[in-house]
């Protein structure tokens, strides 16, 4: 099914175009409504991340310039415990944007799981989206 829905993408568009392709559980036992919704706003944020080359490169640059070392620190354990390598360094400052602008929802991300208070949360929140083209 991917391998066709891929193709018929790949068929629309013009040729050399990129585009992204973003799923999401299904409603069940262990997902329900809210957080396939929140799942699907975290993974619309990678979205705008990887199609607009001017977005990623704000974010990296508030990532090196707006986070304290201290708090790219603090992103990278709490990411490295989610299983992500904390190495790769463009995964972390994605992952970061994602979940301080696009996940809503306490059961998947807040502040405090990445060792920050809200007010300093709010504080990157603001940064990611001053000057964030539209």
């Amino acid at each position: 099914w991917l391998r066709d829905q891929v193709a018929r993408i790949r068929a629309v568009l013009p040729a050399g175009e990129e585009f992204a392709l973003v799923s999401v559980p299904g409603i069940g036992s262990q997902v329900d409504a809210a957080m396939r919704g929140a799942i699907l706003h975290h993974e619309i944020g990678h979205g705008h991340f990887f199609t607009i080359p001017a977005f990623a490169e704000h974010v990296a640059r508030v990532w090196r310039e707006e986070f304290t070392a201290d708090e790219r620190a603090r992103f990278r354990a709490f990411l490295q415990r989610e299983g992500y390598d904390p190495t790769l360094e463009e995964v972390m400052m994605n992952e970061a944007m994602a979940y301080l602008l696009f996940t809503p929802d306490p059961r998947f991300f807040t502040p405090a799981h990445a060792g920050l208070d809200e007010a300093r949360a709010e504080a990157l929140r603001l940064a990611l989206r001053a000057g964030a083209p539209l």
